[in-house]
């Protein structure tokens, strides 16, 4: 059953206003000192601040009707960016042995699928493309897992930055973090893999794009 639109707009208006207040009211916590984790005031807050801006991004677009997607999708990438800025408020990356690696497949994982969607707009959109599906699986393994690398790089910029020890520990645990952003890669070019035996990259696109934006932009560009 389709939502009414109306409502559509209602639920877009309290993400885009409830989702960053939470993580605005976790920064300023930390600000003030409040926070359960030892990773230092100012590295917690400005993260749950940066957190806060990122899950305002695709509820507004939703909101402004630039590009409607689903809210399982905006759900999921959510929850990604929640984990981060929430985990190093309360410690858990201290307190639990497993969260790192967990964190690392679950984000390596999201950040993957989001490559996987959008290498399937572009088919959809360019056609000159011709992406098969062996190229988009291979794509998304390999950007998902080099962000898994572009991260251990920045997480060792903020150690010589805010001379903090954010890549925990020893070489070995960032080594253990690579291993797990492979895991998550690989995970979603495996999930990639049997969808595209099911749904063409068209199909898909039009499952994503619930108000069927792309294709208005397409026909109204062709008209040019």
């Amino acid at each position: 059953m389709a939502v009414p639109m109306e409502t559509q707009k209602r639920i877009d208006l309290a993400c885009l206003i409830i989702l960053p207040c939470v993580l605005l009211v976790f920064a300023i916590l930390a600000f003030l000192g409040y926070a359960l984790g030892d990773d230092g005031e100012t590295y917690i807050s400005t993260t749950n601040l940066a957190a806060a801006v990122l899950v305002t991004i695709f509820p507004l677009l939703r909101y402004k009707r630039l590009f409607v997607f689903p809210y399982w999708f905006v759900g999921i990438v959510t929850a990604c960016v929640y984990i981060y800025g929430i985990s190093l408020f309360f410690g858990f990356y201290r307190d639990l042995w497993w969260w790192d690696e967990f964190t690392h497949w679950f984000s390596s994982t999201i950040v993957a699928m989001i490559v996987f969607f959008a290498l399937c707009i572009m088919q959809h959109v360019v056609r000159r493309l011709e992406m098969s599906s062996a190229m988009i699986v291979m794509i998304t393994f390999l950007v998902g897992f080099a962000f898994g690398g572009f991260w251990e790089i920045y997480e060792g910029t903020v150690d010589l930055i805010f001379d903090k020890n954010v890549m925990s520990y020893s070489i070995y645990d960032s080594l253990a973090d690579i291993h797990m952003d492979f895991l998550g890669s690989a995970t979603m070019a495996l999930i990639a893999a049997i969808v595209l035996r099911k749904k063409s990259a068209d199909e898909l696109t039009e499952e994503i794009d619930e108000r069927g934006i792309i294709d208005g932009f397409i026909r109204k560009h062709k008209k040019h």
